[in-house]
C-alpha cells in the first residue's frame, strides 16, 4: 500500500485542493486498486485499504507499506522503540489488529525491502 501526490484542483471558489493517490496491490496476484483521496489523514487511511479488500478478494494476511506517518509515530527513527521494534500510531495498531493483518515497512524510498515484522 502507498499513497502518492497527484497535483492539485482549483476548485470554484479559487482555492487550491490537494489530491492524493492510493494503490493496494496483492502480492500473489498483482491485482492492483486504486482511489482518489482529498487527504492523508487516518480517517482516509482506513477507509481506503477496507474499500480495496472486496475487489481484492479478501482481507490479506500481511500488508508492506511504505513507511506513512499515519502508520508509524514520528519518523521511522523515531518510531523506534528500546528492543528496536517499530512503534505504529495507536489509530493504525487497532486497525490492523482488527483486520488481523500484520503490516511491515518498507525502508524509505526502497520499496523492494522490508523492515522486520511487528
Amino acid at each position: 500500500m502507498d499513497w502518492a501526490a497527484l497535483g492539485e484542483i482549483v476548485q470554484e471558489d479559487g482555492t487550491r485542493q490537494k489530491l492524493y493517490g492510493f494503490v493496494m496491490r496483492r502480492g500473489h496476484s498483482r491485482a492492483m486498486v486504486w482511489d482518489i483521496a482529498t487527504d492523508q489523514k487516518r480517517p482516509s487511511f482506513v477507509r481506503l485499504p477496507e474499500a480495496a479488500c472486496e475487489p481484492l478478494g479478501g482481507v490479506p494476511q500481511e500488508s508492506l507499506y511504505a513507511n506513512p506517518q499515519t502508520v508509524v509515530l514520528k519518523t521511522l527513527t523515531e518510531g523506534v522503540d528500546g528492543r528496536g521494534e517499530v512503534r505504529l500510531t495507536p489509530t493504525f495498531a487497532d486497525f490492523a489488529r482488527y483486520w488481523g493483518w500484520g503490516p511491515r515497512l518498507c525502508r524509505p524510498y526502497r520499496p523492494q525491502t522490508d523492515l522486520p515484522p511487528y
